[in-house]
């Protein structure tokens, strides 16, 4: 008995092991297995991570170029504008074809050309060929705004007396009016001074020590802890304003629309927008404001305002206002104004390619023309014996030598000719 449990012993030992390898070896089989899969999936998905970030930057490149052939078109637009100017100017300023020249820069543009409805089918075909036949593989649109039309918060600091009182009151009609037109508003902000707040917005730019509000105004740049505030100078971004003291969300939101640092030093009555013309002055309402959009577009109920020789005339801008029951203040009327020169303009491109998108922004200004209005308020008010004028600028304007009439003629004609080269940028922005 002993010998045969022995034997069976032996056997069961001998054999199971075999029997253990094959079960080890299947294992093993699908591990190798299991790990193949797993890198092979880790591959495909890094590959494809890989593929989807090069497309999305080539996307992102296709758009970034294609929104700047857009910004180059609106540049060429302009150019095109401003070599019109003399011709505008020769012709009486606003006219019909004034108007018409206006198209060259007011009408949105974009690409792929859409084709309206009324295109005969001959010239469809010829735009679809164009289209086909281009290596553009994004789309663009390009919209050309004036910039000029709006209030310069930098006119606070002018060399002229005027541009900074008649910038200054224009500021402060921006907040009365929307304390006159918003209950909630009123309520909210009864109490608060904005004379105050444009006062800190001047000494963020004034070369002087003294605050307006009175005191030290560096005191009120204690949390900056730094020398350099206030910078006194201008602002070089319109952002810049949410620094100064006192400036909340909420009261640059209201400026916002109606307010830039590269405007013309002037009003034209027939392209400022409806925020500027209700800052004009505070008897300035909704109705008025519509009355004038109204106006300046229907040549059936007068068209566009022109110059006269009589500011009582009722031809006249101001004129009109009072006809609609504005009440304007005397100082208002010291505006000036200009009715066909508008050079500023903001450039809005955006390119897109596969839903991505790239927007450019620029904005053109024509330094010299800008150089000429603020010489000619300088100019004004040292021969009417304004001593504040000079003081700022640096000198006294009223010593100067008057130009002869041969002189005058000439600057005139230099004035009137268009800027060599292409419109010069001073604001560029990618989003």
């Amino acid at each position: 008995m002993k010998k045969l449990f022995l034997a069976e012993l032996k056997k069961r030992i001998l054999y199971r092991p075999e029997k253990n390898r094959s079960g080890v070896a299947l294992i093993m089989a699908i591990s190798a297995l299991t790990l193949m899969t797993y890198l092979a999936m880790e591959i495909m998905y890094e590959t494809s991570i890989e593929y989807i970030v090069n497309a999305q930057n080539l996307h992102r490149l296709k758009a970034y170029y294609a929104a700047k052939s857009g910004l180059e078109i609106g540049l060429l637009r302009v150019k095109i504008f401003q070599q019109l100017q003399p011709t505008l100017k020769n012709l009486g300023g606003t006219t019909p074809f004034g108007e018409v020249a206006d198209l060259v820069w007011r009408l949105p543009f974009q690409w792929p050309i859409q084709v309206p409805d009324f295109v005969n089918s001959v010239d469809k075909g010829l735009i679809g060929k164009t289209e086909k036949e281009s290596l553009m593989e994004a789309k663009y649109s390009v919209q050309i705004e004036l910039e000029g039309t709006k209030i310069d918060v930098n006119d606070l600091w002018s060399p002229s007396k005027g541009l900074r009182e008649i910038t200054r009151r224009q500021l402060l009609n921006i907040f009365e009016t929307k304390k006159r037109d918003d209950r909630e508003f009123f309520q909210k902000h009864a109490s608060f001074k904005f004379e105050e707040l444009i006062n800190s917005i001047t000494d963020f730019m004034s070369d002087k020590r003294e605050s307006l509000n009175g005191g030290n105004k560096k005191d009120a740049y204690r949390e900056f802890q730094s020398p350099d505030f206030p910078p006194n100078r201008g602002f070089i971004t319109l952002d810049e304003i949410r620094l100064v003291p006192g400036m909340t969300d909420e009261f640059f939101e209201i400026l916002r629309p109606a307010i830039t640092i590269y405007g013309m030093r002037a009003f034209n009555p027939n392209k400022a927008p409806p925020e500027v013309l209700k800052a004009l002055d505070s008897s300035m309402t909704d109705r008025i404001v519509q009355k004038v959009i109204e106006r300046r577009s229907d040549p059936k109920k007068g068209g566009p305002f022109r110059a006269t020789e009589d500011p009582s005339s009722r031809d006249s801008f101001w004129s009109f206002l009072e006809d609609e029951g504005a009440r304007l203040a005397d100082e208002t009327k010291k505006i000036p104004l200009v009715f066909d020169d508008y050079y500023n303009f903001r450039i809005v491109a955006v390119g897109e390619a596969s839903k991505i998108r790239s927007t450019l922004i620029a904005i053109t200004v024509d330094l010299k023309k800008q150089v000429q209005q603020v010489s000619q308020f300088v100019k004004k008010e040292a021969q009417s014996g304004d001593s504040s004028s000079a003081e700022n600028s640096g000198g006294n304007p009223s010593q100067q030598p008057s130009p002869t009439s041969t002189q005058g003629q000439q600057s005139q004609n230099n004035s009137n000719a268009p800027t060599k080269g292409p419109p010069r940028i001073v604001y560029w922005e990618e989003l």
